[in-house]
C-alpha cells in the first residue's frame, strides 16, 4: 500500500457491517430509519399519504407492505418501489431458510 492508498481506508464498526451480521430485515425497517431520520411520526405519514395512523403503524411495526402503500411511499417519499419489494423478498427467503431448518430436541 502507498501513502495515496492508505488515505482511502476507512474504519467500518458493527453498525457498518450489521447488514453482513444480522438477519435481512423486510421494508419496514428500512421505511421506519428513513421516518426516524426525518422526524416523521405516524401520524404525519398517515396524514401525508391519505391512510389512516393504524395502517402506517402496522407496516412499521413489521406489517406486510401492499402494493398500494408501496405507491404511496414512493408518490409522497420518494422511495424506489422495487427496492421495497426486494427487502421484503429477501425477508421472506430468509424465514422460508430458517423454516427449513432441521428442529433440534
Amino acid at each position: 500500500m502507498n501513502a495515496s492508498t492508505d488515505n482511502n481506508i476507512q474504519t467500518v464498526g458493527l453498525e457498518g457491517l450489521a447488514h453482513l451480521l444480522l438477519p435481512p430485515e423486510g421494508a419496514y425497517a428500512y421505511i421506519k430509519r428513513f421516518f426516524e431520520k426525518r422526524d416523521i411520526s405516524a401520524n404525519q405519514a398517515a396524514n401525508s399519504m391519505n391512510v389512516s395512523p393504524s395502517t402506517v403503524t402496522r407496516l412499521l411495526k413489521g406489517g406486510s407492505l401492499t402494493a398500494s402503500m408501496a405507491a404511496k411511499l414512493s408518490n409522497e417519499y420518494g422511495f424506489d418501489v422495487g427496492m421495497l419489494f426486494r427487502l421484503e423478498a429477501k425477508n421472506m427467503a430468509y424465514q422460508a431458510e430458517e423454516l427449513k431448518k432441521p428442529v433440534s430436541a
